[in-house]
């Protein structure tokens, strides 16, 4: 492993101060991950049995960031992170730093450092010098923030930490040491194109919508309503759906809507059209506001 740039609290790691302009070797073993904070450096370098790998840091130690138990205490050069063996992957924030430990389902999370505003753990916001083992299981990855942290696991993306400008995705704001599930928005609107009547039913044409805003869509709902009557819906995952249970002779109007792990979009624009039995000229009414 090589770093290079600033030196002033000894994040390159070559046991001095002194900017490097070019690459110098810091260590020689075989490197599975490397983090660089805000000033200061982590690896996870394989070991011998019967550990996989150990995790070593080095540079600014203000928090605790290093996780070697110390406060105030910079080490120049790569340090072990106490009792921490088997990660996979590192990520260093500003002043804390999170790894991932072990395989398979077995991945959890584990932190140190500064914990001021939560993003550490949620126990408390004192400095953790050495790492904190976190509820999380199955953890694919983390990225250590500023003062914020976020992990993806089988339950989708979750943050904690300071929220003052909306970081955590929760739509609220302040700090949040709890963990709080990342919301994303609900896909846009299908596009309802047109009504086919049918013997008590109704064919309702769409095409998806212009965005999914980031989540798979599961499936759509059609909708018809008979003017002051009982809505009607089917659930399905390709147009057209068919609508039945209809009465013959009444006039329906239509809108279909999208839905998936995020919610369910706001409805369509609306259609309508007169169930006849054995109507099926394409024939459109735009309901119009």
């Amino acid at each position: 492993m090589k770093c290079w740039g600033l030196n002033n609290w000894g994040q390159i790691g070559d046991n001095n101060t002194t900017d490097r302009l070019t690459p110098v070797e810091v260590f020689s073993n075989a490197t599975l991950a490397i983090a660089a904070g805000g000033f200061h450096t982590c690896l996870v370098a394989k070991a011998t049995p019967p550990f996989d790998s150990v995790t070593k840091c080095w540079g600014y130690n203000n928090s605790g960031q290093i996780g070697d138990g110390t406060i105030n205490v910079h080490p120049k050069v790569p340090t072990n992170v106490q009792g921490l063996y088997g990660a996979t992957a590192i990520s260093a924030g500003r002043e804390h730093t999170c790894a991932i430990v072990g395989t398979d389902a077995n991945r959890s999370l584990r932190c140190w450092g500064a914990n001021g505003f939560g993003q550490v753990t949620d126990a408390d916001t004192y400095q953790e010098p050495l790492p904190v083992t976190l509820a999380d299981t199955g953890v694919d990855k983390v990225v250590a923030s500023s003062f914020f942290t976020c992990a993806l696991a089988s339950g989708g993306i979750t943050c904690w930490g300071v929220n003052n400008m909306g970081q955590l995705g929760d739509g609220k704001s302040g700090i949040s040491p709890q963990t709080v599930l990342v919301t994303w928005p609900p896909p846009d609107p299908p596009t309802l194109v047109r009504l086919q009547p049918i013997d008590q039913g109704m064919r309702v044409y769409f095409t998806p919508p212009a965005s999914d805003n980031g989540t798979d869509i599961d499936s759509y709902t059609a909708t018809c309503t008979p003017t002051g009557g009982t809505p009607v819906s089917v659930s399905g995952t390709t147009s057209p759906l068919t609508v039945t249970g209809l009465v013959n002779g009444v006039s329906y109007l239509c809108t279909v809507s999208a839905t998936s792990t995020a919610g369910t979009s706001s409805a369509s624009g609306a259609l309508t059209r007169v169930v006849r039995k054995g109507d099926l000229t394409p024939i459109l009414m735009l309901l119009l506001d």
